[in-house]
């Protein structure tokens, strides 16, 4: 693996603890390519690539909307599938089991 490499993936779980804010726990994968999108200078004519990583769910239902302007701008998008099919529970940030609203285990 290049040493370049181990910068940017310790930014990325650096972002990745600091930026989990959600206290419902909703995935929301539109917001994320969208996000994504504007982190993009398009005037450069480099390549653009969106790694997705997911464990599927999409609360909001956006995601493919959000894809195909991803798509309309020439960004690609690789997508990761992590879990498992039948589900388990979310552990939260500080370790502890993450709840829903009404109090139980987010699967």
């Amino acid at each position: 693996m290049p040493a370049s490499f181990f910068p940017v993936a310790t930014a990325l779980k650096d972002s990745f603890r600091a930026g989990y804010t959600h206290k419902t726990f909703q995935a929301d994968l539109g917001a994320a390519i969208d996000t994504a999108l504007e982190g993009f200078d398009f005037k450069s004519h480099t390549d653009k690539v969106i790694v997705l990583l997911t464990d599927g769910e999409d609360n909001e239902g956006k995601a493919q909307a959000a894809a195909r302007r991803a798509a309309a701008r020439g960004v690609r998008i690789y997508v990761f599938g992590l879990g498992r099919p039948d589900g388990g529970p979310v552990v939260a940030p500080d370790g502890s089991l993450a709840r829903s609203e009404t109090g139980q285990p987010v699967i």
